[in-house]
């Protein structure tokens, strides 16, 4: 499955379909954030290009850095929990974590064109697979948009290193925390990477842990 979504993702217009849903983590990972900390959050644009925004009003440097430093990190976090879900046979918790994001950002956050009819696409498909009891096709939903959220976590670390190597004014959530902290773009990308690389391989290493025991990787520490 894994890699059948190496190839359903970079097609034209089911890539986007699934690969949103990275845009979609990152950008929910920077509103929850910016709730607990007590900051509004105004709204959520998800765009075609697959990028995104959280539109967040308020706060400190501190609270601002916090938020900013959230987006990539909880894309990759929540990329390898799922996969964990996923190899340990927990598809009937999909459900639950799917429809509350999607619900949720809808109502309150998602305020664009594109946004708004793609997570209606979303929660169509999620709620037609899971109200007529198809359990295959909902595993196998679950599945692609799992790997899809690694794979792309992975991509968008990978870009943004380069972006802030590149061009550091211009490098996203990099270039934002350089500006609150003053510590150059280039460290935050490696962060990034370095983080969402290490879950990337600790989510690969899950579909081979039962042959391959790599002690450093996170899923076998799980996994034991």
């Amino acid at each position: 499955m894994a890699f059948l979504c190496v190839i359903l993702i970079r097609l034209p217009i089911v890539g986007v379909f699934f690969r949103a849903w990275c845009t979609l983590i990152h950008e929910v990972s920077h509103a929850l954030a910016a709730l607990v900390l007590s900051q509004e959050v105004k709204h959520i644009h998800l765009e075609k290009d697959l990028s995104g925004t959280a539109f967040v009003g308020g706060g400190n440097k501190l609270s601002n850095t916090l938020i900013a430093l959230v987006g990539y990190l909880g894309a990759s976090s929540i990329g390898f929990a799922w996969s964990l879900l996923l190899i340990k046979g927990k598809f009937s918790y999909f459900p639950f974590f799917l429809f509350p994001i999607g619900v949720v950002s809808l109502l309150f956050w998602i305020r664009n064109s594109f946004g708004i009819l793609w997570i209606l696409g979303q929660l169509a498909v999620l709620g037609g697979l899971y109200f007529y009891s198809q359990p295959v096709l909902l595993t196998l939903f679950c599945g692609i948009v799992t790997w899809s959220l690694v794979g792309e976590a992975f991509y968008s670390n990978w870009i943004i290193l380069k972006l802030s190597y590149s061009n550091p004014k211009q490098a996203g959530d990099s270039t934002l925390l350089h500006k609150f902290t003053s510590i150059p773009s280039l460290f935050w990308g490696i962060l990034f990477f370095t983080f969402g690389f290490y879950l990337f391989l600790s989510s690969i290493g899950l579909l081979f842990w039962k042959w391959v025991h790599l002690p450093y990787l996170l899923g076998t520490w799980i996994l034991g």
